[in-house]
C-alpha cells in the first residue's frame, strides 16, 4: 500500500520526469508517483479505471502538472480541475513546472486554479520554500516530509 502523502508529477518528458522524480525522492519521504498523459492524470484523481484501487492509489497531496504539455493540455487539466464535481478534486493543490514567463501565461493559469509556479530547471530550494508554506495550511496529517539526512 501507498502512503497517502503522494505527490503525483504530470510530466511529458522523460528525462524531466526522472529528474524531478529523483530530486524530490532523494528529499522527501513522499512517495512520488509519475502520471504520463492527462488522461492518467484524471483518471488516477477520479479513483477510475485502473486506479480505482485507493490503498494502491491514494488520493494525492499534490500535483507538479508540466504547464507545457502538447495541445495547452495543462491548461485543459487547469480547467478540468476547477469545474470538477468533486470537492476534493477542485481543492488539490497544483504546483505548475514550466519555461514560460510571460506575465499572459501566468495570468491564464492562476485564473484557472494554480496555486504556484516553478521555472525550469526545477530548483528543489523554491519548492522547499513552497512547502514550507503549504505545509502550515494542509490538515496535521498530509503533509510533505522531508527525509532524514536530506539536509531539507
Amino acid at each position: 500500500m501507498i502512503e497517502a502523502n503522494t505527490i503525483l508529477l504530470l510530466e511529458h518528458q522523460d528525462n524531466r520526469q526522472s529528474n524531478i522524480k529523483t530530486d524530490l525522492e532523494s528529499r522527501l519521504e513522499n512517495p512520488v508517483i509519475v502520471i504520463r498523459n492527462v488522461r492518467h492524470l484524471t483518471d488516477y484523481l477520479e479513483g477510475a479505471g485502473e486506479f480505482a484501487n485507493r490503498q494502491n492509489n491514494p488520493f494525492p497531496i499534490l500535483v507538479l502538472l508540466d504547464l507545457q504539455m502538447p495541445d495547452e493540455q495543462g491548461f485543459s487539466v487547469l480547467e478540468w480541475r476547477r469545474n470538477h464535481r468533486i470537492k476534493e478534486i477542485r481543492r488539490l493543490p497544483f504546483a505548475l513546472i514550466t519555461q514560460l514567463k510571460d506575465i499572459g501565461t501566468v495570468n491564464r493559469a492562476y485564473a484557472l486554479g494554480a496555486d504556484t509556479f516553478f521555472a525550469r530547471p526545477f530548483n528543489f530550494i523554491d519548492f522547499q520554500n513552497w512547502i514550507t508554506h503549504f505545509n502550515w495550511l494542509q490538515m496535521k496529517n498530509r503533509r510533505i516530509v522531508p527525509a532524514v539526512g536530506s539536509g531539507v
